[in-house]
């Protein structure tokens, strides 16, 4: 069967509106949406809700989420308890918001396999991801961190397709790991070195 590459939906301009107001999102108990969304169902919350929904019996999920997703899949992972879902076996974060995760109460609760993802491009996010107590020394094993050199912000969506290609070449492998129980490709891949178009790679298992 052929394999379908990875697709990262282009952020739309209501989404872009509400990454200034992210602290209105770090309370998990109050399911509201941001000022900046134009409707109740784009609030990553209200998404929460509607995946649990989905009567996936015996499934083994992974999700992906870039930026505000990306706060969203690791809150789906149990950075915050009251959003996990046991559903979740594998969790791939580029360039994700993660700042809220970073406390002393929330670290522990990082405890899925995850795939995180920066660029040298991008000097917002991928810094609270990599540095030293960041999202990924805080997130529990199995953790990968791959940053791409060069990349930015948009590298994860249609705005810019250069990275397409290195993207799927991590993430098509993370998945089958830990969705489909098949490691040997995550393995070689990692055991093989840094390519010239990734400036850091870690991993810990």
């Amino acid at each position: 069967m052929r394999r379908r590459p990875l697709r990262f939906r282009q952020w739309n301009a209501k989404t872009r509106s509400a990454l200034p107001r992210y602290r209105q999102m770090e309370r998990p108990d109050i399911p509201r949406s941001p000022r900046g969304y134009g409707r109740s169902a784009e609030c990553p919350r209200f998404r929460i809700l509607n995946l649990r929904e989905f009567a996936w019996t015996g499934a083994r999920v992974g999700v992906a989420g870039h930026s505000l997703g990306g706060y969203t899949v690791l809150g789906l992972a149990g950075g915050w308890p009251s959003w996990k879902d046991p559903r979740i076996r594998a969790v791939l974060a580029p360039s994700p918001y993660s700042s809220p995760y970073l406390s002393k109460e929330q670290r522990a609760n990082l405890n899925i396999p995850v795939m995180y993802q920066g660029g040298t491009g991008d000097s917002v996010v991928t810094p609270t991801v990599k540095k030293s107590g960041g999202a990924y020394d805080q997130s529990a094993k199995p953790k990968y961190y791959i940053e791409f050199d060069g990349a930015g912000r948009f590298a994860w969506t249609n705005r810019n397709r250069t990275y397409v290609a290195s993207i799927n070449k991590y993430s098509v492998p993370f998945y089958d790991a830990y969705l489909k129980g098949r490691k040997d490709d995550l393995t070689k891949l990692l055991n093989a070195g840094r390519p010239k178009d990734v400036s850091d790679l870690r991993f810990a298992e």
